[in-house]
């Protein structure tokens, strides 16, 4: 059984340590794209690429993510 709203409440958590934002940010994307709240995903992902450095891999992650969300985002 999968406990979004749980998982939700522990990502919020997470978003106040500045060390675990970025993947606070990727998590809380992903259970905001499995509830199909698309604007919600892309706002999470926005956030979890400006938390995360460049070339991280969550953060290559969450652009491939955004990309395919919101094609008119990728980086020309």
């Amino acid at each position: 059984m999968q406990n979004f709203g749980a998982a939700e409440s522990d990502l919020h958590q997470l978003e106040n340590d500045t060390n675990a934002a970025g993947m606070a940010h990727f998590g809380l994307g992903i259970i905001a794209e499995h509830l199909q709240d698309t604007n919600q995903a892309v706002h999470y992902f926005q956030l979890c690429t400006s938390n995360l450095p460049a070339g991280a891999p969550l953060c290559r992650q969450a652009q491939v993510i955004l990309h395919r969300l919101k094609p008119e985002s990728a980086p020309q």
